[in-house]
C-alpha cells in the first residue's frame, strides 16, 4: 500500500471523515453503536467479525461439531487478516475505497491445507463471496454485512475489537 493510500486509510479509520448518510454501501453505517456517538463506517469496521450467514444460510448449519466459523480481523491500518474454515489468510483493503463507502479487498493470499470436505466447501463459499464484495453496512443491531451488485453476500457479527 502507498504512502497517500496508508494516509488516507489512516484518517478514515480514524475518525477524521464524516459520514455522510446515502454513502454507498452506507445504510444504517453511521448510527451510534448501541447509545454512543456516531462513529465513521471505516472506524466501526475494524475489529473482529465472525461470519453467521453466507448465502442466506445459517453458517452454525454447515459447520461439524468442534469447527470454527469463517471470520476476519480488519485492522486499523489496512490489513486484514481471517481464517476461511480451514485456512488463514491474510491481504488488505483500499483506502480510496473506504473512505467512498465502498469495500475492495482486491487478492486475498491465504494459507494453502487441505481440510475436511464440508470445511473446505465453505471455505471456498466464503472465499467467492468474500472476492465478489462491494460495499459493507451495519444493521440495526451492529452486524457487519458484505454485498455486492445483485444483494446480500454475507454477514458477520463482531467478536471484539
Amino acid at each position: 500500500m502507498n504512502t497517500l493510500a496508508r494516509s488516507v486509510l489512516a484518517a478514515v479509520l480514524g475518525g477524521a471523515v464524516l459520514c455522510v448518510a446515502g454513502l454507498a454501501g452506507c445504510n444504517c453505517a453511521c448510527a451510534p453503536a448501541r447509545g454512543g456517538p456516531a462513529v465513521a463506517p471505516a472506524q466501526r469496521l475494524t475489529g473482529e467479525w465472525t461470519l453467521d450467514r453466507l448465502g442466506g444460510a445459517e453458517v452454525s448449519s454447515m459447520l461439524a461439531a468442534g469447527e470454527k466459523a469463517p471470520s476476519l480481523r480488519f485492522d486499523a491500518d489496512g490489513k486484514v487478516s481471517g481464517f476461511g474454515g480451514v485456512n488463514r489468510l491474510f491481504g488488505s483493503t483500499d483506502a480510496a475505497a473506504l473512505a467512498a463507502g465502498r469495500l475492495d479487498l482486491g487478492r486475498l493470499a491465504s494459507t494453502k491445507m487441505a481440510g475436511p470436505p464440508a470445511a473446505m466447501r465453505l471455505e471456498s463459499s466464503f472465499l467467492q463471496s468474500l472476492s465478489r464484495a462491494t460495499s459493507f453496512a451495519f444493521d440495526d443491531a451492529g452486524r457487519l454485512t458484505l454485498s455486492d451488485a445483485t444483494g446480500t453476500l454475507m454477514r458477520f457479527v463482531g467478536s471484539g475489537k
